[in-house]
């Protein structure tokens, strides 16, 4: 017992003295860490300012030689550390524990982790010596640009070359800038790793010197020291590693900067100035006819061949059905027979598949005939500004096409990429030698499936590569257009816009036409244009006939007598008539068919019968006043409490003017169907009563001539009939006499401003006549308090 305590506390201690000397030859060698760590900070895409990014290239590359002078350095001590651990593992007793052997061994592969990670960061910096020197030599050939051989205008291919350098650089260089997004979050994510570490570092040294009183609790926590120290330094040097990954980007990235301007350089100096001339169009055109003729005989050798393959799957299928259906038939022909025909039936779709290709080939060399035949039109600079709207619509439309096609491309692709999967999940998981084998075939026809839509897939980024560069050359020949050409081009765009608004389908209704004297059935469109002429003609020959039928009625009042109620009647019934001449007109020559409002019926029944019932009503109220003529304007009438007179008759309503002065809207049905007082239906003469009560004790006689001559004398009260005054009642507070008056009504005479001059009248003569106006008494008497 005492033995294997004494063995355990000697194999601690010794693999601690082990971690701790590793421990002391990565303390004692920091200038490697340091001096890497220093540019291990993510910095913005725009500017190289990671630490020895801020060097010149001598610098730089300076700086990086001395980098991976210290990185072997390390790798060698790494190196001669990790046969160490080797050779103290190899001496371990056999009375170790597992325990002890397990630490051995992760002392074992953090050592060659280490020097995994140096010889990775060595290589790195290989690379980036080499991008520093490439960039240099980039650099170098910047400075001394020359212009290229030859003179304007030079071969369009020539252009066509550059154009595509510019793109991929550009191209490059975004694709450079993801990869710096994504290791700076790697970055980010180590440096937190790292910090955990150096917390619990931290956490572990703080324990130590309380346990001290324990030897082997202090080897133990000596040892978790060491392990988590060796931990720190592997997070060290992977940050290493990634930071120079990020410097190799950057550095590849301003090589490309500086490749791109080169190039620019060679473009700004081409000053689009490159010819390309009708005989250049036909040779490549004959070069397209050319592919395209030997891509349709291959089209046709893969139906020939998809005709075959169809009727051997045919066959293959009828036999399966076969031997399922007979009953003797072993369950492992019935099996065979299913693997040959799904094999035959993969041989079709992949002999569909190739025939597709060749279609789809043969549709890319189309449209590439397309786009070189557009870009001869571009550089034809006498016929380039009326041609430019054209070729921009047929540009928008290539590369609609184009897009569509690619994005179906992608779906098979990728659905073709997931049977392949599936397949070969299959295959891994086949449970016989023969099932293996068909499952094998399958794959291999997936495979010869998918490589040929993946070559379609490469034909597809040439043509789109094309279209761009037509799309450049369109829009230079657009911004190098004179201001007339442009003024001329923004007039036909307008007016081309304008058009289109203006011809644009609003429905299309069934219509009959005379052919050949025979009748047949055809579809007329009804536009914007056309609605706005009937709407045109509608406004204009209603706004006319209206005031042709006004002026009309007007000079037959003045001068034929007619009454101004019939005028109404009769402008009312022309107004119904000349507008519905004038519909008819006006969809006629604009050639509406009325067929295009039937549709309308049902929605306008079922309106006429729910929405425009009360309109309805008060229309025909309306004419049934203008016919009967129950009331006129100018006449004074009493309805609903309403007492005014008539100024207006109209087809839903009808206006009295009150005395007050406001104008009252009756609904010409109210006139009809309640009760109506017309003061001046017959005659203009009303009869009206004025009642006066006297006190007890006035001569009867002389109140009823007071009153009567009272009447007499005012303006407005006739004589004939003339007044009379009666005695009427006793009444409570004295006798009691009505006054009947007759007055004339008409537009200067106000009933009320007559009878309210004649009690004035009568006020005056009771009071010279000292006659007394009762008015009521009442009599209080007040009782003593008992």
């Amino acid at each position: 017992m005492l033995r294997s305590s004494a063995l355990r506390h000697f194999a601690i201690v010794f693999t601690s003295f082990l971690f701790f000397t590793t421990g002391q030859s990565l303390a004692q060698s920091p200038s490697m860490t340091s001096l890497l760590l220093k540019t291990a900070t993510p910095s913005a895409k725009g500017t190289d300012v990671t630490g020895a990014d801020n060097l010149g290239s001598k610098e730089q590359l300076a700086s990086v030689t001395a980098q991976q002078t210290e990185t072997q350095k390390q790798l060698d001590q790494a190196i001669a550390d990790s046969n160490k651990a080797k050779i103290t593992l190899a001496a371990l007793p056999a009375e170790a524990s597992d325990a002890q052997r397990l630490l051995a061994m992760q002392l074992d592969a953090s050592l060659q982790t280490r020097i995994d990670y140096l010889s990775q960061i060595n290589d790195l910096l290989k690379e980036l010596d080499r991008q520093i020197r490439n960039t240099i030599a980039a650099d170098a050939e910047r400075e001394s640009w020359n212009p290229p051989p030859g003179t304007p205008p030079w071969p369009l291919s020539v252009g066509d070359d550059t154009l595509v350098a510019l793109q991929q650089f550009k191209a490059q260089i975004n694709k450079q800038d993801r990869k710096i997004d994504i290791l700076d979050q790697e970055i980010v994510a180590q440096k937190k790793l790292r910090s955990q570490a150096e917390i619990d570092l931290r956490q572990s040294l703080g324990t130590s010197s309380s346990s001290r009183a324990n030897p082997e609790a202090e080897a133990v926590l000596r040892l978790d020291i060491d392990r988590t120290r060796t931990k720190l330094d592997l997070y060290d040097l992977d940050l290493i590693r990634t930071d120079i990954e990020r410097r190799i980007i950057l550095q590849l990235r301003r090589l490309l900067y500086v490749q791109l301007s080169t190039t620019q350089k060679t473009w700004d100096f081409y000053q689009n100035r490159f010819s390309f001339t009708q005989q250049d169009l036909d040779n490549r055109l004959a070069e397209i006819d050319k592919k395209i003729a030997g891509l349709r005989a291959k089209e046709l050798e893969e139906s020939s061949r998809l005709t075959q393959s169809v009727a051997k799957a045919k066959a293959a299928s009828a036999l399966f059905e076969t031997l399922q259906s007979r009953q003797n038939a072993s369950s492992n022909e019935i099996a065979q027979a299913k693997r040959t025909w799904l094999t035959l039936d993969a041989a079709v779709a992949g002999v569909r598949t190739a025939r597709a290709k060749y279609r789809a080939l043969i549709e890319l060399e189309l449209l590439t005939k397309d786009i070189w035949s557009m870009r001869r039109q571009l550089h034809d600079e006498d016929n380039l500004s009326s041609d430019l709207k054209n070729i921009q619509l047929r540009q928008s439309e290539d590369s609609r096409k184009l897009d569509q096609g690619i994005q179906y491309l992608k779906e098979v692709i990728d659905e073709n990429s997931q049977s392949l999967i599936a397949l070969r999940e299959q295959r891994n998981n086949a449970n016989s030698p023969s099932e293996k084998s068909f499952y094998d075939g399958l794959v291999q026809q997936n495979s010869a499936r998918l490589e040929d839509l993946r070559s379609v897939d490469t034909q597809t980024d040439r043509v789109k590569q094309l279209l761009a560069i037509s799309a450049i050359e369109i829009e230079n020949a657009a911004t190098n257009l004179n201001l007339w050409e442009n003024v001329k081009n923004f007039a036909a765009a307008s007016r081309e816009a304008f058009q289109t608004i203006w011809r644009y389908e609003l429905i299309a209704v069934d219509d009959t036409a005379i052919v050949d004297g025979r009748e047949i059935k055809t579809k007329r469109s009804v536009t914007i244009g056309k609605s706005i002429g009937a709407l045109a003609i509608l406004f204009i020959g209603f706004s006319l006939i209206s005031t042709i039928i006004k002026r009309s009625l007007a000079l037959a009042v003045s001068k034929a007598g007619l009454t101004l109620s019939r005028s109404v009647v009769v402008g009312r019934w022309l107004t119904l008539g000349g507008g519905i001449t004038l519909v008819i007109c006006a969809f006629n020559l604009v050639e509406i068919p009325l067929s295009a409002f039937a549709f309308f019926g049902g929605a306008l029944a079922i309106g006429v019968g729910f929405g425009t019932q009360n309109l309805l009503k008060n229309l025909f109220s309306g004419v049934m006043l203008l016919i009967e003529k129950s009331i006129r304007i100018g006449d004074v009438v009493e309805v609903d409490n309403i007492t005014g007179t008539v100024t207006s008759i109209g087809i839903r309503f009808s206006t009295i003017q009150s005395a007050h002065g406001t104008d009252n809207l009756i609904p010409n049905s109210v006139l009809v169907e309640q009760k109506l007082i017309n003061w001046t239906y017959s005659t203009p003469d009303v009869r009206r009563e004025i009642q006066v009560t006297v006190a007890y004790g006035s001569d009867v006689k002389r109140v009823i001539d007071l009153l009567v001559q009272a009447c007499v004398e005012q303006e407005g009260v006739l004589s004939e009939p003339s007044p009379m005054a009666t005695l009427h009642e006793f009444g409570d507070r004295g006798l009691i006499f009505i006054v009947q008056l007759w007055i004339r009504i008409n537009p200067t005479t106000s009933v009320i401003a007559t009878l309210g001059t004649v009690r004035l009248a009568i006020l005056d003569a009771f009071n010279k006549e000292g006659i007394e106006l009762p008015f009521p008494q009442y009599v209080v008497q007040l009782q003593p308090d008992n």
